[in-house]
């Protein structure tokens, strides 16, 4: 059985969090974006054995 963690990522975890992005829609547009979630500390990742399998951010300035 794989045991998935989440925890916040460290700086050098941004390029894998893009390249996941990436995968999903296409393009690496918001990289930028990604960046600043994980610098504020609004990113949480999900690992397996130290490779990343996915990602959340949480913004709360839609309200």
């Amino acid at each position: 059985m794989m045991k998935i963690i989440i925890v916040s990522p460290h700086p050098n975890d941004v390029e894998s969090i893009v390249q996941i992005d990436k995968q999903v829609i296409g393009t690496d547009s918001r990289n930028d974006y990604l960046e600043r979630a994980v610098q504020e500390g609004r990113c949480l990742i999900a690992k397996t054995d130290q490779e990343i399998q996915g990602f959340l951010i949480h913004d709360q300035h839609f309200f």
